[in-house]
């Protein structure tokens, strides 16, 4: 009996990702996808495929898979996989703050989507062009892209997108410290979120106009905020990312209010989430929360226990932000020992 398209492609994806996790363990093993026989145009769906799953946790591993579906997209003139294969090595390059790259491959994408007449590829691609102009402090430029994308999503009636694109104005908004306009934003997008019942954009919109009201000092509406997130999210495993975070504001939160008791209280608590989830970026910020707060008090010996278990993560992972917070803070934690060699040593950088 013949087998359809969608099952080669399914077992193809299936090769792609195991031989993916093996080659990680051992680098000298072949890797399976340049071995399989199949159908291009579905060796080239389960690249971008790949590409897309690992762009996050195996950079380079995910542009590899973008670039051979490229390759392999130009060489049969398949203008679909070429527009999904540049928008992943865009994404690609976004998380690698390769910012003008990003923006470079995203074009690409939206010009094939544009030939294609595909709405959808055209709003999203608008939506990525407006983050990654965010991304370069471009809020001007970045705003038209969003509106260009929330345009297209009112016309197919995309609820999602909709609010996705309101969503994206919010953010906008806060990063130039307009929070009035960043709630009416967000406000529209959680009541969209509520119609098309997204518990995840839910979580994440709460959790946002949580921190608004805490950027403007309205510290029981943050709370109030803070809590209905974490209502929605109760014990649900999926959203224990999204727990933690929410936590880690709460610990802002107190820490503003000057309740250092409480907000280590609930620093910890979010350690404890994203140790379940093994989110090590988030363990690290929130010990460097902690000594922080160990820091404010003059607790100076607390504050470097926490500033170096932080560093020790932001090390691994190459942090940058983070490790110049730490060593800032470390310097005048050392420098209230009156240990001012260290103090001076940690100012100036000298263990980066």
């Amino acid at each position: 009996m013949p087998y359809s398209k969608k099952f080669y492609f399914f077992i193809f994806l299936f090769f792609i990702i195991f031989s993916t996790n093996f080659i990680f363990c051992d680098e000298k093993q072949k890797d399976t996808i340049n071995e399989i026989e199949i159908d291009d145009t579905i060796k080239i769906r389960a690249l971008n495929n790949s590409a897309f799953k690992f762009r996050h946790r195996h950079s380079e591993k995910a542009l590899e898979y973008a670039e051979k579906a490229l390759e392999l997209s130009k060489k049969i003139d398949f203008e679909k996989g070429k527009m999904i294969a540049y928008k992943n090595i865009a994404h690609i390059y976004k998380h690698q703050s390769l910012f003008q790259q990003a923006e470079n491959y995203y074009y690409n994408s939206l010009k094939i989507a544009k030939e294609l007449e595909d709405k959808q590829e055209i709003a999203d691609s608008y939506t990525n062009i407006g983050k990654t102009l965010s991304s370069k402090k471009e809020y001007v430029k970045s705003l038209e892209y969003y509106l260009k994308s929330l345009e297209i999503n009112k016309k197919i009636k995309n609820k999602k997108g909709i609010s996705k694109s309101y969503w994206n104005i919010g953010i906008l908004h806060k990063k130039q410290k307009n929070y009035n306009s960043s709630l009416e934003y967000y406000e529209k997008a959680l009541k969209i979120s509520y119609e098309i019942k997204d518990t995840s954009d839910m979580i994440v919109i709460y959790a946002n106009i949580g921190n608004i009201h805490l950027y403007t000092k309205n510290y029981e509406k943050s709370l109030k905020t803070c809590k209905k997130a974490l209502e929605i999210i109760k014990n649900k495993k999926k959203y224990i990312k999204f727990s933690a975070l929410i936590l880690n504001n709460i610990g802002e939160l107190y820490r503003e209010k000057k309740d250092y008791e409480k907000s280590i209280k609930y620093y910890h608590k979010s350690i404890k989430e994203k140790e379940k989830i093994d989110y090590q970026k988030g363990i690290s910020i929130s010990y460097n929360n902690i000594g922080e707060v160990y820091l404010i008090q003059k607790l100076n010996n607390e504050a470097i226990e926490f500033f170096e278990k932080s560093l020790k993560i932001a090390e691994k992972l190459n942090l940058v932000e983070v490790k110049h917070s730490i060593f800032e803070s470390m310097s005048e934690a050392s420098s209230n020992k009156k240990n001012y060699k260290s103090a001076y040593e940690y100012t100036n950088g000298s263990f980066l």
